[in-house]
Formats: structure tokens, sequence, C-alpha cells
């Protein structure tokens, strides 16, 4: 368990590349984790020195919680706990077995993707 010492919800700390890589790396075997189905909220730093971007999705308003490693956490009360594995952070999304642009809820290209993260809808 980790407590935060600092969080930043500043546009200029804005980085979408923990969840797209996370994303890349679930699609395989949880297709409904879509990076473009979430909002950046916010990153928080923690006493070990850790960065964590908090990213909330669009339907469930659940967080994922992913620092630069790839790892997840949970948040209690302020804390910040490993999880056990990334299943432990996908299943806590509480995600429908389709993403919102394969059930035609939103246009494919909505949030596309670049080297430089997820760009703004068109």
């Amino acid at each position: 368990m980790t407590a935060a010492v600092a969080s930043r919800f500043d546009e200029a700390d804005l980085d979408w590349g923990p969840l797209e890589q996370f994303a890349r790396a679930a699609q395989r075997h949880h297709p409904s984790l879509v990076a473009g189905d979430f909002m950046w909220m916010g990153v928080v730093e923690l006493a070990n020195g850790a960065q964590v971007h908090l990213y909330k999705h669009v339907d469930t308003r659940s967080y994922l919680r992913l620092d630069y490693g790839g790892h997840t956490y949970r948040d209690r009360e302020g804390d910040y706990v490993l999880c056990e594995s990334p299943l432990e952070a996908i299943v806590g999304l509480h995600l429908q077995s389709e993403p919102r642009h394969r059930r035609g809820e939103l246009p494919s290209d909505t949030w596309p993707v670049s080297r430089t993260g997820l760009s703004q809808s068109r």
C-alpha cells in the first residue's frame, strides 16, 4: 500500500501512453477494453515515486489506474494498492462484452490513436 503524495489534473500532464500500451496488451484476451472508451482524469505521484495515471471508463465510470510499467492499482481510501494481476483491474471496470464502437454506438474513428496519443473527437 502506497500513499499518494501529490495529484495533478492539468492537461500538461495528460498522457495516453500507459492506457494505450495496456489496451494493446489486453486486446487479445479482453477485446472489450478499448483505449478510446476512457477519459484521462489526472495523475497521482505515490510516496515511492511512481506516477499513476487515472483513466475513467465512459460507460461504467470505473477507474483504471496505471503506471508507466503497466502495473495496475486499486484505490483503498486514498492509498494505492498494486493489483494482484491486470485481470483484477479489468474485472473491476465492469465492461460489456463489446466496446462502444463495435456495438455501433460510436464510429470506429472517434478516438484515433496516433504517435502522440489519442486525439479528440472530430
